[in-house]
């Protein structure tokens, strides 16, 4: 027996903490993770000359994460370059530096030439760290150099900072967050079509963190350690399941429907006519029963629909019919699901509250309320009227014209 379960209000909170999946245009376009579009997307926020006029929005926030930025200017010129070649043959993601009063800068292979400040960025998704930093700074040629690592989550660096190489490890998520905390600065005077297409940026950098394995692992650390509690909800969920079922199995096939298989493990089912005589006009019916209303609302939940495309189209006559009557009560309510052009019609929806004290026989006041409030209403012989006649109708229209 299961005492006690504020477990299960910590694997919730858990749970509840992770964001809705929102899909931007780069899921949308196949390349969600795509470190050259990332490291393309970054370059071009990075330069304070392109159209977005973003200015120095994103390079003033990657250096506010850091206490190193007094040797770098960035109302100086510089420059954004992609791709950027060592001598050794390397290829640095991104290389921002400020360009020197003699030269324009803009051949990255003169890599004799100092110029005042340089920032090197190592973008990273889902890979690992592999490349070569060493190598980077030293070909790197300004007088102040700050490095990158900017990853989805947080490096180790040591092993690669000493001798003065110093490399600074910050998350996508933590640049984006800064980019959001100054963008108010920068918005008078910003793109409005960027500022649209900044959004979709920021969504898929937020969405690289989705369900992460902290996450995971934090919700199956908690999910293992509750694991026999766990099984035995399970197993009861599976029990009251088969004893729903024998009973619905009972009350159904009395009226004449059976399920469309003998299996007591379904969360829902479908019942057919199996009453010879009824089944010409009958067929055209059947019941969807849902039993998760009936576990977690104590609520017996149906569908009583017409299924088919030769039978859908009489869905609108056969529920005018029953309005006319007043078959519709709170219990069985008119249906809306589905469509005279669908494969199903929703004609009556039932909801019977289970109202059954702890002293009662369940079992004896399930039947008895399904009997009361829908079986013994006379509504399914209503409905098989209201078809019959609809088809004559029908008929008839046909035979005149």
């Amino acid at each position: 027996m299961i005492n006690n379960l504020d477990w299960l209000d910590n694997i919730y909170a858990l749970l509840a903490q992770q964001p809705k999946y929102q899909k931007s245009y780069f899921d949308i376009a196949g390349f969600p993770r795509w470190e050259t579009v990332n490291s393309n997307l970054l370059a071009f926020y990075f330069n304070k000359n392109e159209e977005h006029n973003f200015n120095t929005l994103f390079i003033e926030s990657l250096l506010k994460l850091i206490d190193d930025t007094t040797e770098i200017n960035v109302e100086d010129n510089f420059e954004v370059l992609r791709e950027y070649r060592t001598k050794k043959g390397n290829y640095i993601d991104i290389v921002i530096k400020s360009i020197t009063d003699d030269g324009d800068g803009e051949n990255n292979d003169e890599t004799n030439q100092i110029t005042d400040w340089a920032i090197i960025i190592e973008n990273k998704v889902d890979t690992w760290l592999y490349n070569d930093l060493n190598d980077y700074w030293k070909d790197v040629k300004a007088k102040h150099k700050v490095g990158f690592v900017l990853a989805k989550n947080k490096i180790d660096l040591t092993h690669h900072n000493k001798n003065g190489i110093y490399y600074h490890s910050i998350t996508h998520a933590e640049l984006i967050e800064k980019v959001q905390e100054n963008f108010l600065g920068y918005f008078s005077k910003s793109n409005e079509k960027h500022i649209l297409l900044l959004k979709e940026y920021i969504n898929n950098i937020e969405n690289l963190y989705f369900n992460t394995m902290e996450d995971f692992n934090a919700i199956l650390s908690k999910i293992h350690e509750h694991s026999n509690e766990i099984k035995q909800l399970k197993n009861a969920e599976n029990t009251l399941i088969e004893r729903l079922s024998t009973l619905t199995f009972e009350v159904f096939k009395e009226y004449g429907f059976k399920p469309t298989s003998e299996k007591k493990s379904s969360r829902s089912k479908h019942f057919y006519v199996i009453n010879k005589e009824k089944q010409q006009t009958l067929n055209a019916f059947r019941f969807f029963v849902n039993f998760d209303n009936t576990m977690f609302n104590k609520t017996f939940n149906a569908a009583f629909e017409l299924h088919g495309k030769k039978n859908t189209k009489y869905g609108k006559a056969i529920k005018d019919s029953l309005t006319r009557q007043g078959a519709f009560t709170n219990f069985i309510t008119k249906g809306d699901g589905g469509s005279e052009k669908s494969t199903y019609n929703h004609i009556g929806v039932i909801n019977i509250p289970l109202t059954i004290d702890d002293g009662q026989d369940f079992s004896t006041e399930y039947i008895r309320l399904l009997k009361q409030h829908f079986f013994d209403t006379g509504f399914i012989a209503k409905a098989e009227e209201a078809l019959i006649k609809a088809k004559d109708e029908e008929h008839q229209n046909q035979t005149q014209h």
